[in-house]
């Protein structure tokens, strides 16, 4: 009796150890492979961003994110428990191997699971938010005044307007003595362009915009300088899924100009599709929209070509040449906007034009690269015969995500958004120790236009 009882007692003993090995080994690979897949795929995108993405439906779903997930997770996972259930089972004969080692992997969860949930947690910081959405007073609607509540007085004969953003653009890049935070400069033919021009800034020197929640990445800043409004989706809102237009009460500039005649083209490398600049540009002000998928319908080039986003700033360039020339030859106002994209991070893309100055330093590189290619992009415009009606706006659209290139700079430093105005019709009294975001371009571009 007592051998029997003996055997039950290890029999359960083996039974649990075999439970909680697979309990456990599917919980580290669960969650081990959860974290790996939030880090691949929203690891270097911003909260505001990731809620953006998550709450507008306009490349991927809730959903289907969720379907990636499920994919991404359970089937290594389902395999991973068989294999440790076949390995349980092939040690049976030997209870205390299998007592010890389901023990191992069960106490091995204890701790590697709050580990990866704490990465998952540091990676979405979903708490944090929704602090920081509490915290913050709501500064938009105690002080935006709605555009359609405004007087705009255009002229008789109507200004153009060429807006140019700049792909992780910042005054950083400057050196020291220019005001940035190198030894030297990486953009110098911008910081001239900045100097001999109208440039507002947070200091005496050359600088820019502080960059503020709601206009951290690309879209969320074409946004916010052509509306006034920052791009901020609350969590606990699900509005955003049902809309078909993009924010339809928002009035921004390509509004604006429309009603006044305007022509409106955006040129941009890669697909416009991504982010909802397709649905935005489109939406509010018709603009004709020429991105990487219309260059391969209008055969720029083959249709197996594709680098970095989809095409470099050395075709982007020439490109905006035929369009502008184009845009001119009509009898309305043009407004041209533009996106480069080579100084996107991680590292930028290096194209042919690209002198490598700093040696292994790619993305200081493409830096000077896309300084040199904005300036001389510039000085075709300024030959041009209707540069002369025309208003040239050159603004960064947000700070670097490259985290690497500004990790050895002075932590006190102050890294701001470049902009420059070419040939404004208005002087700015005070450009000099000016707070400002790029929510402020939106106005300041009215006020060079109207």
């Amino acid at each position: 009796m007592r051998k029997k009882t003996k055997e039950a007692i290890k029999r359960v003993g083996y039974f649990m150890a075999a439970i909680a090995a697979v309990c456990g080994g599917i919980a580290i690979g669960a969650v081990s492979l959860t974290q790996k897949w939030f880090a691949k795929r929203w690891g270097d995108v911003s909260i505001e961003e990731m809620v953006f993405q998550l709450k507008v439906p306009l490349e991927t779903s809730l959903t289907e994110e969720l379907q990636n997930l499920f994919q991404y997770v359970v089937p290594p996972v389902i395999i991973f428990g068989i294999i440790v259930l076949t390995i349980m089972i092939s040690i049976r004969a030997h209870r205390f191997i299998a007592g010890v080692l389901g023990t191992c992997i069960l106490c091995s969860s204890f701790y590697i699971v709050p580990e990866e949930c704490s990465k998952i947690k540091t990676i979405f910081p979903y708490e944090q938010y929704q602090e920081e959405q509490k915290a913050h007073p709501d500064v938009i609607a105690e002080n935006y005044v709605d555009p359609r509540n405004v007087k705009l007085n255009f002229p008789k004969k109507k200004r153009n307007l060429i807006y140019i953003f700049l792909e992780s653009m910042e005054n950083t890049y400057m050196s020291k003595l220019d005001g940035g935070a190198y030894d030297i400069n990486y953009i110098p033919e911008l910081t001239a362009l900045a100097e001999e021009n109208l440039n507002f800034s947070h200091t005496d020197q050359v600088g820019g915009a502080y960059e503020v929640e709601g206009i951290r990445w690309t879209v969320a800043s074409m946004f916010a300088q052509t509306s006034g409004l920052p791009l901020l989706i609350p969590i606990a809102r699900n509005a955003m899924n049902a809309q078909e237009v993009f924010f339809p009460k928002v009035w921004s500039l390509g509004n604006i100009l429309e009603q006044e005649g305007y022509q409106q083209e955006l040129l941009i490398g890669s697909d416009a599709i991504f982010g909802g600049r397709l649905q935005y540009f489109s939406q509010h002000g018709s603009y004709k929209i020429y991105d990487y998928s219309t260059a391969l319908i209008n055969k720029k080039f083959p249709i197996d070509y594709r680098v970095w986003w989809g095409y470099e700033d050395q075709r982007l360039f020439e490109y905006a040449k035929e369009e502008l020339t184009k845009l001119a030859a009509e009898e309305e106002p043009f407004n041209f906007t533009m996106l480069t994209v080579d100084t996107h991070k991680e590292n930028g893309w290096p194209c042919p034009l690209c002198r490598w100055e700093y040696g292994a330093d790619q993305y200081g590189t493409v830096l000077s690269c896309s300084s040199r290619q904005v300036a001389d992009f510039v000085a075709w415009i300024r030959q041009q015969e209707f540069y002369k009606d025309t208003t040239v706006i050159l603004s960064g659209d947000h700070r670097t995500m490259d985290a690497d290139f500004c990790s050895t700079i002075d932590p006190d430093y102050r890294r701001t958004l470049y902009n420059t105005i070419l040939n404004s019709p208005i002087e700015a009294e005070e450009t000099t120790f000016r707070k400002f975001t790029a929510l402020d371009m939106f106005p300041t571009t009215l006020a060079s236009l109207a």
